[in-house]
């Protein structure tokens, strides 16, 4: 599930009055910790939790986050992408707000008609438009499957560029490996770079597919085009993604 972080602060915790609610995590407290705006980035802060919040497994009271930064709140892990957060949706509930707009609704009095054919219609009309938004708002198993394989690439993105390093074509490029590892781990965490394709169902609650990037390496004397092709295997009952590759090519 996706958080936008558009609002000044977003704070996280297991009180509904949290603005991300980790209600079924044990590990959490109350008020955990808070994901702050500050100039054009953000700033994550623990608010003296007990069990404390880790940003790429270290321990932190306040950390700025980067593109990839895998942030862990009791035993949920959250992925921080360009001004966006990802949250295993089985870890979200309802936020106060939320459940007090639908409280609302539920208990908001009938309006009286003196057309009950129209009301009856009404009702009926309002139905098919939510059974509707919900078709169209629930993805399908498919595009979780994906949304997983995105998270597997955010949270290996340091990996991902170690393994097209260690690739045969890559030694063509004329660069030292630091500066190189810099390029290319610049160019994975991009997600622009990144195409998933259509899912394939190989087995109950299993999904497999390509994962590519293709990005470029400008230098004085020429310019290289690699491509990075994964075959990902997302096991949603367990939420596990194994992988096959990289198979790199350099142009």
């Amino acid at each position: 599930m996706e958080y936008s972080l558009s609002q000044h602060s977003t704070r996280i915790g297991r009180e509904p009055s949290n603005d991300i609610v980790l209600s079924g995590d044990t590990h959490v407290s109350r008020y955990h910790a808070e994901i702050v705006r500050e100039g054009a980035g953000f700033i994550i802060r623990d608010l003296g939790s007990k069990n404390g919040t880790l940003v790429n497994g270290s321990r932190i009271s306040q950390h700025r986050l980067v593109n990839g930064d895998v942030i862990q709140i009791g035993s949920t892990r959250i992925v921080f992408q360009n001004g966006v957060i990802l949250v295993p949706e089985d870890a979200v509930a309802p936020s106060r707000e939320h459940a007090r707009r639908v409280r609302e609704v539920m208990q908001a009095p009938a309006q009286r008609s003196n057309a009950p054919v129209l009301a009856i219609a009404g009702v009926a009309l309002l139905a098919v438009a939510a059974i509707l938004v919900l078709m169209l708002r629930s993805p399908s198993t498919s595009d979780k499957a994906t949304d997983m394989a995105r998270q597997w690439v955010v949270q290996r993105v340091d990996a991902i560029a170690r393994e097209i390093l260690l690739a045969p074509g890559i030694a063509q490029i004329p660069l030292p490996a630091e500066p190189l590892y810099d390029k290319v781990r610049e160019q994975v965490a991009d997600t622009k770079n990144w195409v998933f394709a259509e899912p394939d169902k190989v087995a109950e609650n299993v999904y497999r597919l390509q994962a590519a990037a293709t990005f470029s390496i400008p230098l004085t004397a020429a310019n290289y085009s690699v491509t990075a092709r994964y075959t990902l295997t997302v096991n949603m009952a367990t939420k596990m993604v194994t992988a096959a590759g990289p198979q790199v090519q350099v142009r």
